[in-house]
């Protein structure tokens, strides 16, 4: 016998035909939702990793410009004191002069005591007066020199320091920038003080060059003191 149902069950059929739809409806919406919520969360994460990232850099960059300006302080500051100590940085005489000179004296006083007149005892104190004066001219100039020397050689050292560290600080900028976490002018400031570094060392080295020179050291001699003569050879 076939059912079928009556004008009275057809409100709650309808009812639950509806219940079952909004239902449908509200599990899609959910649906949606959980998945717009999981995307922007999934960009909220990659923008924070990024952020993080950026930060990262960028306080890697701040305590390399540290890194770099605490030694720079630090070599002006010496250089400061070079330079209050050594207004010039070249000597009024050279090794090459004391060392005429010296062989003048000398001379002169072999000279003197080879006349055929005796010499009086004055004369001769006079004589051995140049000497001596003479002596102690270049082992001053000999001494100077050398202690120029090794400041040119230090000024070399730190201006080759200050440009080790600014061509990682403009690679770092590099990197930055191509990111989009540093600007064109402050990679453009970087460059004009890396070439002033540049500049620098080649202005140390010249001076190293001009001391080598003063100080008589040819290109295949080794640095140090020239041979210096000896006070047994200026005896009469």
């Amino acid at each position: 016998m076939r059912l079928t149902p009556t004008p009275s069950h057809a409100p709650a059929l309808s009812y639950g035909m509806a219940m079952f739809m909004l239902l449908m409806i509200q599990g899609s919406v959910c649906y949606g939702q959980t998945q717009t919520e999981s995307e922007n969360a999934r960009h909220n994460r990659n923008r924070i990793e990024n952020k993080f990232q950026g930060a990262t850099t960028q306080r890697t960059s701040d305590m390399l410009s540290l890194a770099t300006i605490t030694p720079s302080l630090r070599s002006r500051v010496s250089r400061l004191e070079r330079m209050l100590r050594f207004s010039n940085p070249y000597t009024a005489v050279g090794v090459k002069e004391a060392k005429a000179s010296l062989r003048l004296a000398l001379a002169e006083r072999d000279e003197f005591l080879k006349r055929p007149s005796k010499p009086s005892e004055v004369e001769i104190a006079a004589a051995e007066l140049s000497v001596a004066r003479a002596e102690s001219q270049l082992t001053i100039t000999l001494a100077t020199q050398k202690e120029r020397m090794l400041l040119c050689q230090i000024d070399v050292v730190d201006a080759e320091l200050r440009l080790l560290q600014m061509s990682k600080k403009i690679e770092l900028q590099q990197r930055l920038i191509a990111r989009g976490l540093s600007t064109a002018e402050t990679f453009a400031q970087e460059k004009l003080a890396l070439s002033a570094a540049e500049k620098q060392l080649e202005l140390m080295r010249l001076r190293r060059e001009t001391q080598r020179i003063l100080q008589g050291v040819s290109d295949t001699q080794p640095e140090g003191d020239p041979k210096q003569p000896s006070r047994s050879s200026t005896t009469p």
